[in-house]
């Protein structure tokens, strides 16, 4: 009976024994599963924590980026010169030299190519303003605006300057008698003898149709007067190749020299103005000064 009684204890004991180890076991497992779920739920906020500071470090690299593009685009559009751009380029690249990103050097350069063709038109467009078509050289609106500024100068410094107005003597008769294409290329020929025949710093310009005119600066009333006849000789001596066609031309110049003729520049080309229809009317292939002012 006693031999029954601790062989039924000992399996009791082994039962209990049994069931509270499963009950651990299933208890463990249950906290170790709660405790990953709780781990990844933690997890989860880290990695995205991650995740939105490797964009946020993206990003920056993007407005670093266009910030870089924004500054240098400015920069160069403030230059109306091609080495002015150049340079802005050069330091831009210099400053992004560690960078590995070889789309923003692209990029830049594209910026740069854009920059440059801006500046270009730029130019042609002011070359156009400023020159004639036809004879390439001045034209009467930059030759007055030049003229003004040579004036003001002038009457700061005290200086001299002298203003030639020209006419080709008859110019009429050669489009009559040859055509327009003739007359066209004979004023072009014209226009290389004026040029070839005054200094660097003299400006010439077309002041419209057949007539033209030479700012002449720091040169006074006799100086002006050797110019004015070295032009009227040479186009009275030279024989002009037009197309298959050998013609002569003649020219009139009035001469009105600041200070002298004009008191003010707004009253310099009027004087050399009258000067030159006193030239055709004493015959043309002439060189007349302006009368003095009173």
């Amino acid at each position: 009976m006693n031999h029954a009684m601790i062989l039924i204890a000992f399996f009791y004991v082994g039962f209990v024994f049994m069931v509270t180890r499963r009950i651990t076991r299933d208890l463990i497992q249950d906290i170790d599963e709660e405790m990953l779920e709780q781990n990844q739920v933690y997890r989860k906020p880290a990695q995205e924590h991650l995740q939105l500071q490797a964009q946020r470090k993206k990003l920056e690299e993007q407005a670093e980026t266009m910030f870089a593009l924004y500054d240098m685009t400015r920069e160069i559009n403030k230059s109306f010169d091609e080495s002015s751009a150049r340079a802005v380029l050069e330091t831009k690249l210099n400053e992004h030299r560690k960078d590995s990103d070889p789309d923003l050097k692209n990029i830049l350069n594209q910026q740069f190519a854009l920059a440059l063709r801006r500046i270009q038109l730029y130019q042609e467009v002011e070359r156009l303003a400023m020159m004639d078509s036809l004879t390439q050289v001045y034209t009467r609106r930059y030759i007055l605006e030049r003229l003004e500024e040579e004036g003001q100068r002038v009457l700061s410094r005290q200086a001299s300057l002298s203003f030639l107005m020209i006419d080709v003597d008859y110019f009429k008769n050669y489009n009559d008698q040859h055509g327009h294409l003739v007359g066209d290329q004979l004023l072009r020929e014209i226009t290389r003898i004026i040029q070839e025949n005054v200094r660097e710093i003299d400006m010439v310009g077309r002041y419209g149709g057949e007539e033209f005119c030479v700012i002449l600066p720091d040169t006074g009333q006799e100086d002006a007067y050797l110019v004015a006849e070295r032009i009227r000789q040479a186009m009275e001596s030279q024989a002009i190749k037009v197309y298959d066609l050998s013609l002569t031309a003649t020219v009139s110049i009035g001469i009105a020299t600041l200070l002298i003729h004009a008191q003010k520049v707004s009253d310099l080309i009027e004087r050399a103005d009258h000067a030159l229809y006193e030239a055709k009317g004493l015959g043309r292939n002439k060189v007349i000064f302006a009368r003095k002012f009173h």
